[in-house]
């Protein structure tokens, strides 16, 4: 998914890396089983979300969608 967002903005190539660290948790969620998780790990993970959710692209979709659940 991540090269179809890149074909389309090529602004999503800054959050690749931490998209791709952050999908190696999805499994892991949806199949609980143990794993050992560092704080290092969650530093990162928090860091990695901010820093997507902050990526302007982002933003303005996310703008667009509150006003056409406005309308």
């Amino acid at each position: 998914m991540d090269d179809k967002c890149i074909d389309i903005d090529s602004s999503f190539e800054q959050i690749k890396l931490e998209c791709g660290f952050l999908s190696r948790y999805s499994n892991e969620i949806r199949y609980p089983f143990r794993i050992q998780v560092y704080e290092e790990d969650i530093i990162y993970v928090m860091n990695s979300v901010e820093k997507i959710k902050n990526m302007n692209a982002l933003k303005k979709i996310r703008e667009e969608i509150l006003q056409i659940s406005k309308s």
